[in-house]
């Protein structure tokens, strides 16, 4: 994280996390969606 002329501002939506092979990926953002979701497909015959 870089600050400039201010310390320690931070938003509640402001993506967080690990960088590199820490383990960590990036909370609060749609990475982070990405990575809890799965593709699904559904079918609905309407006729």
């Amino acid at each position: 994280t870089v600050w400039i002329n201010t310390f320690d501002m931070l938003d509640v939506i402001t993506p967080f996390g690990g960088f590199g092979a820490s383990g960590s990926g990036r909370d609060k953002s749609l990475h982070a969606i990405d990575a809890y979701s799965a593709l699904k497909t559904t079918w609905v015959d309407l006729n």
